[in-house]
């Protein structure tokens, strides 16, 4: 019967073409597949089997869907790759910060007691209080081996802060399904670069806050936080950062394997071959 169908040639009407060899197949026999409910049609040139309905578009309006998919994957992509990065970082900075505060407490209570200063209210609190300023000179040649002595570090610093790490449960699957979802065609090494590029960001981003965090150029001086972190920073942000990033890489695995799983398991749409 399909080598009795011709292409139908009427210019006055939209009509469906085969997906795969443009073939007309506005007048072939559908079928109902009852696995999909869907209905589907044969192509009398191919063989080809797919769904009843595709319309043929224009060129131009395929190229420019095209471009619209591809423009929004991209910027999906862009703001999946910039959340990462403001988990890894902004739970580094947190966690460090968070649980520092009594290390620069600490700081600024030996800065008041070598220098002789006294925690007054003043009209500039950041030039006159060691609350919140400390001179860098200070700490660079005295302040700096000074509290680093007698393991002051580990008594000043609040480890209960880091149970929020188990923050890291709940973020790092959902960017992890989000990646997945994103590069689900995606070649591997085009996988590897996309993880890859927040990655090395926030890497980038929190040696730059340990290095440069917290100074005040006004008065050269800087903040008894800083302080804390620039002495103590590594040891909380680093490891913040890679408990982060194990969880989102075993989370990425495993959705990866549950997805492919998946797929495997959907069948496939059969393809009829010519009689």
């Amino acid at each position: 019967m399909a080598d009795d169908l011709q292409p139908v040639a009427n210019p006055t009407k939209r009509v469906t073409l085969c997906a795969i060899c443009q073939y007309d197949v506005s007048l072939q026999q559908t079928t109902y597949i009852p696995e999909y409910h869907l209905i589907a049609l044969r192509c009398p040139e191919c063989g080809r089997q797919q769904p009843a309905g595709i319309i043929a578009q224009p060129w131009k309006y395929r190229k420019l869907k095209y471009t619209i998919m591809s423009t929004w994957w991209l910027l999906l992509l862009f703001i999946a790759m910039g959340g990462m990065i403001g988990a890894y970082v902004g739970m580094a900075q947190s966690t460090a910060y968070a649980s520092l505060t009594p290390y620069a407490k600490h700081i600024s209570d030996v800065y008041a007691e070598e220098t002789n200063q006294s925690y007054f209210k003043s009209y500039n609190e950041h030039q006159h209080n060691p609350r919140y300023s400390v001179q860098i000179d200070w700490w660079e040649k005295i302040g700096r081996k000074k509290v680093r002595g007698d393991f002051q570090i580990i008594k000043h610093v609040d480890w209960i802060v880091l149970t929020d790490w188990f923050w890291f449960l709940l973020i790092s699957p959902i960017i992890g399904l989000v990646f997945r979802v994103l590069l689900d065609r995606a070649h591997p090494i085009a996988q590897i670069v996309f993880i890859g590029i927040p990655v090395v960001i926030s890497m980038i981003s929190i040696y730059l806050y340990l290095a440069t965090g917290g100074l005040d150029f006004s008065y050269f001086s800087i903040t008894p936080i800083y302080c804390a972190v620039n002495s103590a920073g590594q040891w909380i942000m680093w490891p913040t950062f890679l408990v982060g990033l194990i969880t989102t890489l075993v989370s990425y695995f495993l959705i990866d394997r549950v997805w492919t799983n998946a797929q495997k398991n959907i069948p496939s749409m059969p393809m009829l071959t010519r009689e």
